[in-house]
């Protein structure tokens, strides 16, 4: 009770907070840099949910039947995809275009299908992540394959429309909302989120405490992908113009970086034994989270406030013990070796990821940061 009590009394001030209109009214027009920095402002990061009475393995309002096939018709690029994860992107009978991860080897498919649904459960916005089998027209044998090979100036014909082909491991990502940005590609970095706050004290001081927790969850998850284009702002479907925004929000759009080591140069991702053994904090006593991101070079320290630390506590703390293991059986968990795992050893099972995200929720919950003045001199 006393718990649950201290989680409604943190809940309560900062729904309030919620409330109030999240951007001024302004002109419909492009987005300019100035346009940009003023949602971004305003913007929030997370919402109340009852975590209690949320369905994991349902998921989010409109998420699709697993047991459903997608049906869906590959799309041409003009050009070849950056990064390394197998992917393409496909049109539905709606029209919408939807981008596609897939493949059993391929571990993003479960770490951002368990990043997703956790983000969802403790209140953080996000793109909204389904697990699905798609049915692809006009599909190559692999996709990835052919997409890299695609060249700007003679794209590649893709194989006749009547070819159909299955992938029975796959996620569909379904965009938030229309992105805000004064250049295509531009997202958002680690400091921005941080140091970009509304002029209003009050706003401010709540911002705060929700984007730094945000970050040390980001710690929570070794998330190892920091670089701009990995965050996102955006504006939801009912927030009007994304040149007018009146309730933009940031998120991690990528999550498939996570549950590993979040080395720099190459990130782990869905490795039980790299992310057991990936601290939490780079310093423990100064309360600074032990950020394994890439960020370009740039140096990002940033100390988590103790009202930031207790929040995210409160809201690991909101997950069952029932949820956490659904988690992890949702993404595909179940005895799935990660990418250093001795193959002759025996598999990880949904209790034993249970049990590293068991760990990392008490170590964040009995840590206490600092006040700011009593933080050591750089």
């Amino acid at each position: 009770m006393r718990r649950r009590a201290l989680a409604t009394a943190l809940m309560v001030p900062l729904a309030l907070g919620a409330c109030r209109s999240a951007a001024p009214p302004t002109p419909a027009g492009p987005i300019t840099e100035a346009v940009r920095l003023r949602a971004l402002r305003e913007a929030e990061v997370w919402h109340p949910v009852d975590t209690a009475a949320l369905d994991v393995r349902a998921g989010p309002p409109g998420s699709r039947d697993p047991a459903v096939p997608v049906e869906c018709s590959f799309v041409v690029p003009h050009s070849a995809p950056d990064g390394n994860t197998p992917r393409f992107h496909c049109r539905l009978d709606s029209g919408e275009v939807r981008l596609v991860k897939y493949g059993p080897q391929n571990t993003e498919v479960p770490a951002e299908m368990f990043g997703s649904r956790l983000l969802w459960l403790l209140g953080f916005y996000g793109d909204r992540i389904d697990p699905v089998r798609v049915r692809c027209r006009g599909c190559p044998e692999d996709p990835w394959d052919f997409l890299r090979s695609v060249d700007a100036s003679e794209p590649r014909p893709p194989p006749p429309a009547t070819t159909l082909r299955e992938f029975d491991t796959a996620l569909l990502e379904i965009p938030f909302g229309p992105r805000i940005e004064s250049r295509p590609g531009q997202g958002l970095a680690w400091p921005e989120i941080l140091s970009q706050r509304s002029a209003d004290p009050a706003r401010a001081r709540t911002q705060r405490v929700r984007r730094e927790a945000l970050t040390l969850l980001a710690a929570f998850l070794a998330h190892g992908d920091g670089v701009p284009a990995r965050q996102t702002l955006a504006c939801p479907p009912d927030g009007g113009e994304p040149s007018r925004c009146t309730r933009p929000v940031v998120y991690v759009g990528d999550l498939g970086a996570t549950l590993g080591h979040g080395e720099r140069s190459a990130a782990s991702k869905m490795d039980l034994e790299d992310w057991s053994g990936a601290p939490i904090w780079s310093d423990a006593e100064q309360c600074i989270p032990a950020l394994r991101t890439r960020h370009l070079g740039t140096p990002f320290d940033p100390p988590i406030s103790e009202p930031a630390r207790a929040f995210l506590a409160e809201r690991l703390a909101a997950v069952s013990d029932a949820q956490v293991r659904a988690l992890f059986a949702v993404a595909g968990l179940e005895g799935r070796r990660g990418e250093s795992e001795d193959a002759t050893a025996r598999a990880p099972t949904v209790d034993d990821w249970a049990a590293v995200f068991d760990a990392k929720r008490s170590e964040i919950a009995e840590a206490r940061c600092p006040d700011a003045g009593s933080r050591a001199a750089p």
